[in-house]
């Protein structure tokens, strides 16, 4: 960081103390002319824009660093999203090529910023039964009432009708409209695709956001900004004014803070893992019904 060095005058106002922090050992507090002051020794670090630096540019602070990564992080799935489903919904070809090379980037990320930024070794977890227990039992639970509310309360309502097409069209589109090819799907989504999204969601933007902020603020935006890329994905199906495209959005949200409360509790993803595959594999049950029964 450029800085001018001093020993400030024991009496009187020194021009240069403008844009100045004032050190010494122990705490600090506000100085009386807007520096940073304890009585005893003390050493001055002007901080106004002298020019550049002969040591080269100025380095981010570490926490401003980790803010930028974490609001990337936050905001680039919902724009894989939006560029797949929206902006390039016409161009399926360069669409899929899109969307696969940017959840590459996606799931890239942490890596990244563990080898490049944090430069953090990676221990492995402790397993409680007890994480494995709750995990099981919102899965199951959450899976086995969107299927109850599927077949018994969706199924074959007008409302819903317009978005069975939809989601055929679209399995079409992906080229998985037969039996064998769809099984294939559901078993990379519920097996691979919901584990890269604890990793990414839980383990990644949950846990940077853990030490600047405090827990219950960390799972309110982690799990908003899991829920807000499923908005985009739900709104091409049931409409983007549609009631339910929001009242699904907020399960998600729902889903995504009880998986980072989870985390909380063993520091490891595969309860929420478990969990969240569950809930996936009860989707393609549910896409299943309407694309092939």
């Amino acid at each position: 960081m450029p800085a001018i060095l001093a020993f400030p005058p024991r009496n009187g106002r020194d021009e240069t103390t403008e844009n100045a922090l004032c050190y010494r050992a122990g705490k600090l507090r506000r100085h009386s002319i807007g520096g940073w002051h304890i009585e005893g020794k003390e050493m001055r670090v002007n901080l106004s824009d002298s020019g550049p630096s002969p040591d080269g540019p100025t380095q981010l602070p570490q926490s401003s660093s980790n803010f930028l990564w974490i609001v990337v992080a936050v905001t680039f799935p919902s724009t894989v999203t939006w560029l797949y489903f929206v902006v390039l919904a016409d161009v399926q070809p360069i669409a899929q090529a899109s969307y696969a090379v940017g959840k590459m980037m996606q799931f890239a990320m942490p890596v990244i910023w563990l080898v490049l930024v944090a430069r953090e070794k990676v221990r492995l977890p402790q397993l409680k039964s007890n994480a494995y227990r709750l995990g099981l039992l919102f899965g199951v639970g959450v899976a086995l009432t969107m299927i109850v509310l599927f077949e018994l309360a969706f199924l074959g309502q007008p409302w819903f009708s317009s978005a069975e097409s939809e989601i055929g069209t679209k399995i079409s589109q992906m080229g998985v409209n037969t039996l064998p090819r769809f099984v294939m799907l559901a078993l990379f989504y519920a097996a691979f695709h919901s584990l890269m999204e604890e990793y990414y969601w839980r383990w990644f933007v949950f846990r940077r956001l853990m030490p600047s902020w405090n827990t219950g603020l960390a799972i309110l935006v982690s799990s908003l900004g899991f829920m807000a890329h499923h908005v985009i994905l739900l709104a091409q199906y049931f409409g983007l004014t549609a009631p339910f495209t929001y009242i699904a959005a907020v399960g998600v949200a729902i889903g995504g803070a009880f998986w980072a409360w989870l985390y909380t509790r063993c520091d490891s993803l595969g309860p929420s893992w478990l969990s969240h595959a569950m809930i996936d594999a009860a989707i393609f049950v549910i896409g299943y019904r309407i694309a092939f029964a």
